[in-house]
């Protein structure tokens, strides 16, 4: 699944929009993306945030709505392992390190 970059903070996908609201504690590497839906029926509707999980290490969507279809979880899945793989090749992460530890 492709997901159009609109410019530095905004994307946008098949079902979704996602914007980007920065780090989501100050000082932090991981940022937080706001999800707006783009369906006919409730257009603009704020449905949930992604944002990175510490247990899981990777990125993962809090709702804000109760019922969202397979369809929709496919396309907020694909956004959150396209986010938690660049998070990961940018830092100690993805380079087998723990976090704040030196090469």
């Amino acid at each position: 699944m492709a997901f159009e970059k609109v410019d530095r903070t905004f994307w946008q996908g098949t079902l979704f929009n996602y914007q980007d609201l920065g780090p989501a504690i100050k000082g932090g590497k991981t940022h937080k993306f706001r999800v707006i839906s783009r369906k006919r029926r409730d257009v603009g509707t704020h449905v949930g945030y992604i944002r990175w999980a510490n247990p899981s290490n990777c990125m993962s969507f809090y709702p804000l709505v109760p019922m969202l279809s397979p369809t929709d979880m496919e396309e907020l899945a694909a956004f959150s392992k396209e986010r938690t793989d660049t998070h990961l090749a940018t830092t100690d992460y993805g380079a087998g390190r723990p976090p704040g530890r030196k090469k």
